[in-house]
């Protein structure tokens, strides 16, 4: 099993090929981009497959990070896999993007692993996964509030930038929490090793975007035209 996995949920354009009866990439790239996947991508996949010295025939499945993230960012990647998989006749399987970063976590530590993106606003996307990739907690949208009551019940380890928010709301500032990487996307491998399992498990994912709330931008009813 080939599986080529993307990510654009996040700033980084990122793909690699990872072999599934080696249990490792074969080549990988992630360039932090910020803005402009749809610029980038093609050429990013293009550089993997260089580098593996593969074709694109050779890939058997394809996953692709669904968010939380980028609204843009998200419909590129996961249309560009979508068009890939319908030109090669082959799967493709969406990976949460807050799912790969716990399961990255707690692969490593052997813990739960409970993982939170700042969404702003006072909210968290929040999610968590056992060393496993068992689903322990949905992706879900949560108040700083809510999150906090989670994240102080201590059966986790954390990752990802929302714990800062969240620790500014506990009045000991959760010194005693076991806090592993704050950055808010997981690495690609790790999204290619979790599509594995997934497939492995028949647990498949539609490749659709995972926003878990609603665009910030909605219309101006007020200059709504009646019509005819």
């Amino acid at each position: 099993m080939i599986i080529l996995a993307v990510d654009t949920a996040g700033p980084m354009c990122a793909a690699c090929l990872y072999d599934g009866e080696l249990g490792q990439a074969t080549a990988s790239v992630s360039k932090n981009i910020g803005r402009g996947h749809a610029e980038h991508l093609p050429a990013v996949v293009s550089e993997v497959l260089e580098k593996a010295a593969f074709s694109f025939e050779q890939i058997t499945h394809i996953a692709v990070t669904i968010g939380p993230g980028s609204f843009a960012g998200i419909r590129v990647g996961i249309s560009y896999c979508r068009a890939l998989a319908l030109a090669l006749d082959i799967p493709v399987t969406g990976v949460s993007s807050l799912q790969a970063m716990a399961f990255g976590v707690s692969s490593e530590t052997e813990k739960d692993t409970l993982s939170l993106l700042d969404a702003r606003r006072g909210e968290v996307y929040l999610s968590a996964a056992s060393p496993s990739g068992a689903v322990l907690i949905a992706p879900k949208a949560m108040s700083y509030e809510d999150a906090l009551k989670v994240v102080s019940s201590k059966k986790y380890v954390i990752c990802g930038n929302g714990i800062f928010p969240v620790k500014d709301l506990a009045e000991d500032g959760l010194s005693a929490l076991e806090l592993m990487h704050t950055n808010a996307y997981p690495e690609i491998e790790i999204v290619a090793k979790l599509a594995l399992n997934q497939l492995q498990d028949g647990k498949v994912l539609a490749p659709r975007p995972q926003y878990l709330r609603q665009a910030d931008a909605k219309p101006n009813e007020n200059f709504a035209l009646s019509r005819a």
